[in-house]
């Protein structure tokens, strides 16, 4: 159990080194176009702008996934003590996928899955959260990771298949 806990402040802190590192390397950028005043210098804004643009979205993204993050190591304590009842609510379950987890990386397809599941949100969290995590750690790096939600025919269930291709250990894995 300390080593969840001590996993969760770990993501949560390179998580914040990352951000500062990225905006403190931009920040001399500019500086620079505000002293420039050419023309070379709006494309230069522009470009800025857009980079500026995408590194909030992946702070704002990064800090979400943080927050579930340490939400889902508590309820891991609860379950490990046996203290966590489920609490299963309707979900629509692509449009929860596409919320959660949507980014350029993360590609989802769905077949024949029904519009609502009964199913506890904290669960399916852990599931997806470790399922494309693996997927993002252990696959080629930057790779496209394919997730895909289908049912059986009775619909009497959904299946949660990622995929990414596999990264340059894999050999070494299946040794």
């Amino acid at each position: 159990l300390k080593e969840i806990n001590h996993g969760a402040k770990n993501v949560l802190w390179q998580d914040a080194f990352w951000a500062d590192r990225v905006l403190t390397q931009l920040v001399p950028e500019l500086r620079a176009l505000d002293v420039a005043d050419d023309a070379a210098t709006e494309e230069k804004r522009e470009d800025l702008a857009r980079r500026f643009d995408a590194i909030a979205r992946d702070i704002v993204a990064r800090c979400r996934k943080g927050s579930r993050l340490c939400g889902t190591f508590q309820m891991r304590l609860a379950i490990a003590k046996g203290e966590y009842a489920p609490h299963p609510v309707p979900v629509n379950l692509v449009a929860w996928f596409e919320t959660h987890y949507a980014n350029e990386r993360t590609r989802l397809e769905a077949r024949a899955v029904p519009r609502y599941v009964s199913a506890d949100e904290s669960l399916l969290d852990i599931v997806a959260n470790n399922a494309l995590g693996n997927a993002e750690k252990h696959g080629r790096a930057n790779g496209a990771v394919r997730a895909e939600l289908r049912s059986n025919e009775a619909r009497a269930f959904v299946t949660l298949r990622v995929t990414n291709a596999p990264g340059p250990k894999h050999a070494a894995c299946l040794a």
